[in-house]
């Protein structure tokens, strides 16, 4: 029986006690509209430039949803984090990580200082 390892190509998700992170940097080409599944902890590089990240519809279905991104980029490059009506919730600037939950159908976002 072989096993799975972190440096595994096909392996780019973990889940521990239910926490699903992505083992890689998603690095962004252009705005995106975040999925739900692309898991709970996510290092995102904005990929040269400031990006748009709009989240998906809040719902009774997706509620306590919760996000951990952290912006990895190289340089000053920020990611605006948009609720579905695109305002504006959080923007997180390099070497930052922010959180976002849904509490009864509203995404909130809290920007969290990293330390590198």
């Amino acid at each position: 029986m072989s096993r799975s390892n972190i440096n595994d190509a096909q392996l780019n998700s973990v889940i521990v006690n239910g926490l699903k992170a992505m083992t890689g940097v998603m690095t962004l080409t252009g705005d995106i509209t975040w999925d739900l599944d692309y898991g709970t902890v996510v290092a995102v590089d904005p990929g040269g430039a400031p990006r748009v990240v709009t989240l998906p519809a809040a719902s009774e279905a997706n509620e306590g949803a919760m996000f951990f991104i952290i912006n990895v980029a190289d340089a000053a490059e920020d990611l605006t984090i948009n609720n579905p009506a695109a305002s504006t919730i959080g923007t997180f600037s390099q070497n930052e990580m922010g959180v976002i939950v849904n509490i009864r159908g509203t995404w909130y976002a809290r920007v969290v200082g990293l330390s590198t």
